[in-house]
């Protein structure tokens, strides 16, 4: 069983079978010199692409246009606005309204230093005279446009400011104009060189060549990815064999579900290091399985220990957690608060408190929704409504907009007067917690509540899953299908494990989950890894992890 990761959900709109491993595209257009920077427009029927004559030594190049009509691709030409013999990086704009591109061509009469970033706007399948695009320009070299869904443009550059050879740079388009470029930073730029790069439609990651790197399969340049994260970019990963090769791995461009890149890669056993190809593959089948290979460093042996909670954001690798600030909070009580670990490409990490999340009372239990727009978790400050300091715990919201977490609020239509906690989200964002309220069956019942129209609707009790002792902390398979909670029993002081399944919106009597649940040990707060193959728990203040496939179904 495996769950997507639902940030990037894309249509396929050219391929019925997702590309699982680089595969060469459009081989009847290629020579036997190099062609690379393809690009495509939404309706998947132009392309565009540079071709030149050799690809280690400068030789003239320009950018070339196919055509697909009745499923046959036209012969490339070279394409009408390309004029001069330094024409390259292409990039067609999400929305299909504009074609980025690098040039040497003269500006004003004047030869530039090195290549400048030009556009012509694309109208009915039509190129429009090149325009300089002079707010980005510097007096150096400028690189690899390309842009997000909201006319971000993010390129490269020889700029004073950077830290190596070429260094990643954007500038936001706010207004109808583009802001002062600014340089994306340490960790994703290094003292080596970043070169072709591209953004992905959503601003969230980003996929660039590197060059130098000790890890890197080629000295010419291999790729890499880096997610962005409460607003800042977080180290990159190594794509590995995955995509790169022994050859150079350059030139990116994500369109839809597919990553597009060009490859000196040897063929049939044969190295033709001046032959540079196009390849292709999935974005969502590449980002799920990075996503499972960085987290194997971790997800069955964590070296840290979490007081409540662990969640991930889904398409990165970030996890965000609670845990003991080892400080007393305003009720006198050992305070939790939320932290984020942001892992490095050796499974080492780094923790940093989410202040915009953490209060002077006891924050706790993060969990963050499929689609990595909602953040909730409990917390024992004052309701917004009553403002009463009464240690009651509540569930509270943040939005996650951008990459950034805004300020949480409190879900007054969720909550009650009485305990609230353990949030857990379903792909359509129904949410279920449980609660002391009353009304239920015993001292703690699990709720759910539904989300229609932007407004979480008043919860009602799950008659199936309750019982008279204590139903408390809880995760639900995010399609719905099963539900995982522990269960308090007073009489005996134990904490075990139970699981109910849903078929046809009925749930089952639960049951234990022999296979994990131990005596006289309390299993704590699950939650489930993104693709759904782990199921964690807080035991004795420490991670474990259990395979889903051992249990599920077999108890």
């Amino acid at each position: 069983m495996k769950f997507k990761s639902y940030t990037l959900l894309f249509t396929i709109l050219y391929f019925n079978v997702y590309p699982q491993q680089p595969q060469s595209f459009l081989e009847q257009l290629l020579s036997d010199k190099v062609e690379y920077s393809l690009t495509i427009t939404p309706d998947k029927n132009t392309i565009y692409f540079v071709k030149t004559d050799s690809f280690y030594v400068s030789k003239p190049k320009a950018i070339y246009k196919s055509v697909k009509s009745n499923g046959v691709w036209s012969q490339p030409m070279k394409a009408s606005f390309s004029t001069h013999d330094s024409d390259s990086s292409p990039f067609v704009t999400p929305d299909g309204k504009r074609l980025f591109f690098t040039s040497r061509r003269s500006v004003n009469g004047k030869q530039p230093v090195g290549s400048n970033i030009w556009y012509v706007d694309l109208v009915n399948g039509k190129e429009g005279e090149p325009t300089f695009l002079k707010e980005v320009n510097s007096d150096t070299s400028d690189y690899s446009p390309t842009t997000d869904t909201s006319g971000n443009l993010y390129f490269g550059s020889y700029r004073d400011g950077g830290l190596g050879s070429g260094d990643l740079w954007w500038s936001e388009f706010k207004n109808g104009a583009y802001k002062k470029p600014q340089n994306l930073g340490s960790k994703v730029n290094s003292k080596f060189g970043e070169w072709g790069s591209c953004i992905s439609p959503d601003g969230m990651f980003l996929i660039f060549e590197n060059s130098g790197k000790a890890n890197n399969l080629s000295p010419a340049g291999d790729l890499y990815i880096s997610h962005k994260f409460n607003g800042e970019w977080q180290e990159p990963f190594h794509f590995d064999e995955k995509i790169n090769s022994i050859g150079s791995d350059l030139t990116p461009k994500i369109h839809d579900d597919i990553l597009y890149f060009a490859s000196n890669r040897p063929k049939n056993n044969i190295n033709n290091w001046n032959n540079v190809d196009l390849y292709i593959i999935s974005v969502s089948k590449l980002l799920d399985n990075f996503n499972n290979n960085n987290w194997s460093k971790t997800q069955c042996g964590f070296e840290f220990k979490v007081g409540n909670g662990i969640t991930f954001l889904p398409d990165t690798d970030i996890i965000v957690i609670s845990k003991p600030t080892g400080e007393l909070d305003k009720l006198n009580k050992n305070q939790y608060s939320i932290f984020k670990l942001s892992f490095n490409e050796n499974g080492s990490h780094s923790e940093s408190k989410l202040d915009i999340l953490s209060s002077e009372y006891t924050d706790y239990h993060p969990v963050i929704s499929s689609d990595g727009k909602y953040l909730a978790f409990n917390s024992t400050r004052p309701n917004a409504i009553s403002k009463v300091e009464n240690g009651k715990t509540n569930i509270w919201m943040s939005t996650i907009e951008n990459g950034s977490i805004q300020a949480p609020k409190y879900i007054e239509s969720i909550n009650s007067d009485f305990n609230d906690s353990y949030p857990s989200f379903t792909i359509d964002n129904r949410i279920y917690f449980n609660s002391d309220r009353p009304g239920g069956k015993g001292n703690m019942d699990i709720y759910v509540s539904d989300l229609i129209n932007g407004q979480w609707q008043k919860p009602m009790l799950i008659e199936e899953l309750n019982s008279v002792h204590s139903e408390n902390d809880l995760v639900v398979d995010p399609e719905e299908r099963f539900i995982i909670f522990n269960r308090y029993i007073s009489k005996t002081n134990e904490i075990d494990l139970f699981i109910s399944y849903n078929t046809n919106g009925e749930w089952s009597t639960p049951s234990e989950i022999k296979s994990i649940n131990k005596p006289n040990v309390w299993e704590l707060t699950p939650t489930l890894s993104l693709n759904g193959e782990y199921l964690y728990l807080e035991i004795n203040g420490e991670i474990k992890c259990y395979p889903t496939r051992k249990f599920l179904k077999n108890e």
